[in-house]
């Protein structure tokens, strides 16, 4: 066998030296499965650990967070899980956790692999390569399995498919990894300048990079390996999140090797989520290390030699990205890990290095031992990773065609803006049905349990319009997945009769990597009788009500049952 069982000391080095190929967070999928009667398969790739739902039951029986399968199954049950990236990576080991099932947990298991460019694979393909012949598990455990003498597969797969053996229920359902190298540098460019390539900068603390974290001193309730993946997230799950220190001076640290040796021009360190329990501070420094161990020497020592500082300690805030530039002397030394220590405690969310790659400027004739030489380097511009916050200082009129690009307007139509589905005399020709003005509609995964909801939004004033201008935007907010429709309901009576009766709308399209896109950044004056109906993936502020008395929406939405953190992004600025 390919794979061995190994000891808690084990664990500890597999986890700090992969990547968790099959987490959701870095896109991993369940593309398909046998059964999931009791529970579903989508549960085995969520992250953070299982927890109890004990004591809870729905219309099938007793809850679990984890995969459950009915009973008597004359074989074994499957899922196949696509891993992250699409590129594949080669696997170093596994975690099979049972932790929430007791009596009904899967007896035995097996694992294949394969390795293909499409997203969905056969059940019966006849390409799936062994990894793990059937092997026992027991009651409420992880199992836990590395490859032989710590290494990697020598090929890369895109899939796994896991046989539970006969029945029953896995937790959660670790791949553990390293991404294939030949990513490097595919799209994760901050800054290109095509006819200077050595002068691109690259997020060279990102996963997809080749980035990993090698130490983490606490990770009580959020793993430091989580600050490298891509995006910002849904929640404080998977950030990096150390426990509550009581000792004065206390500090936490992690320790980033990053995806190739680079000059650093600035850090982006996020809170995302984080809002009582960010860190005071933190400070963050750098080493050229290319010595034979895990680990730089001095790590532990904040004080070190062989340690200099990129950017110094700044304190933090609440649920936002900070953009620190690293100080002049950092700009001038070259760095294959940086450390980030926070101070005392607390949660970060994603950590970005940004750095023109040193191989790239000694192909260019930089000599990167001249310090000179680094600062001589032309300045970078604005990056785009910078959340200063956006301020709208002017706004349209609501109308059918501008607000085209973003969604669709809900009112009664005009001879300009006619009923898209056009006009029917029904209700025994008392009524005219204008057809078609928005469409409920929403692309959630297959498989999740996905309820078309109405709720009342009741909107606080802000104001009269003349006031409201410039506007700053704090937040933006989207709904991958479905449409979002808002109807106004108040009665245009009293302080809605001014003038200044209606809503403010603010809406962004997402950019090329799925943020929001500010020079698409566009606001409208909407009227009671207007109502709005946001697209799939539209970048949008919440309502803006106006006048002086508050304004009442009517919201029609669809909303993940199983999965409810797939229902919202949030980005936040200043």
């Amino acid at each position: 066998m390919t794979f061995e069982a190994i000891c808690a000391e084990q664990v500890a080095a597999l986890q700090t030296r992969s990547v968790e190929l099959s987490c959701v967070s870095l896109g991993g999928s369940v593309r398909a499965f046998s059964d999931e009667w009791f529970a579903d398969a989508a549960n085995l790739i969520k992250p953070g650990p299982a927890v109890s739902l004990k004591g809870q039951f729905g219309p099938k029986g007793a809850l679990y967070d984890g995969w459950e399968t009915r009973r008597h199954n004359p074989d074994y049950d499957w899922v196949i899980i696509r891993l992250a990236p699409a590129g594949g990576g080669k696997i170093s080991g596994f975690d099979i956790d049972t932790t929430t099932f007791n009596g009904n947990e899967a007896p035995a298991f097996e694992i294949y692999g394969l390795w293909s460019e499409q997203p969905d694979v056969e059940e019966n393909s006849d390409q799936w390569v062994m990894l793990m012949e059937t092997t026992s598990c027991g009651p409420a455990a992880h199992h836990w399995f590395q490859h032989m003498d710590g290494g990697l597969t020598e090929s890369s797969f895109t899939h796994v498919k896991l046989h539970m053996i006969p029945d029953g229920g896995i937790s959660r359902f670790r791949v553990y990894g390293q991404v294939d190298l030949p990513l490097v540098g595919t799209g994760l460019s901050e800054v290109a300048v095509p006819e200077h390539p050595e002068l691109n900068t690259l997020d060279l603390a990102h996963m997809l990079n080749g980035a990993r974290v090698v130490f983490t001193s606490d990770e009580h309730f959020g793993r430091g390996s989580n600050l490298l993946l891509p995006g910002r997230g849904s929640d404080m799950g998977d950030g990096w999140e150390t426990k509550r220190s009581r000792t004065p001076g206390h500090r936490d640290w992690v320790v980033v090797q990053l995806a190739e040796p680079g000059v650093l021009s600035s850090v982006d360190v996020d809170t995302l989520h984080f809002l009582g329990n960010f860190p005071e501070s933190c400070e963050i420094q750098g080493c050229l290390y290319e010595g034979p161990e895990l680990v730089p020497p001095g790590h532990d020592n904040l004080h070190a030699d062989a340690w200099f500082p990129l950017v110094a300690r700044t304190a933090l805030g609440p649920g936002r990205i900070h953009s620190l530039d690293v100080i002049p002397s950092g700009k001038q030394r070259v760095a294959t890990h940086v450390r980030l220590t926070m101070h005392p405690d607390g949660g970060i969310k994603r950590l970005r290095v940004y750095g023109r790659r040193a191989m790239e400027l000694s192909k260019a004739g930089i000599n990167l031992h001249s310090p000179a030489a680094l600062a001589a380097l032309p300045p970078l511009p604005r990056r785009t990773g910078e959340r200063g916050m956006p301020h709208i200082t002017h706004a349209s009129l609501l109308t059918p065609h501008g607000f085209a690009p973003y969604g669709r307007v809900v009112a009664e139509p005009t001879a300009d803006y006619p009923a898209p589905g056009g006009v029917k005399r029904v209700n025994q020709d008392t009524a005219s049905k204008h057809c078609e003005l928005a469409h409920v509609t929403q692309t959630y995964p297959k498989h999740e349990r996905v309820q078309t909801n109405v709720h009342v939004y009741v909107s606080d004033p802000r104001g009269p319009r003349s006031l409201l201008l410039p506007f700053g935007v704090k937040v933006l907010e989207r709904h991958r997945y479905t449409t979002q429709m808002f109807l106004p309901v108040s009665p245009p009576t009293g302080a809605h009769a001014s003038g200044q009766e209606g809503y403010l709308v603010i809406v962004a399209l997402p950019g090329p990597d799925g943020q929001p896109d500010l020079s698409s950044l566009q606001a409208f004056w909407a009227a009671t009788d207007q109502g709005i109906s946001y697209a799939p993936g539209v970048w949008h502020h919440p309502l803006v009500a106006t006048g002086t008395a508050p304004t009442s929406f009517v919201c029609v939405v669809n909303e993940c049952e199983s999965q409810p953190k797939l229902d919202v992004d949030e980005v936040f600025y200043g």
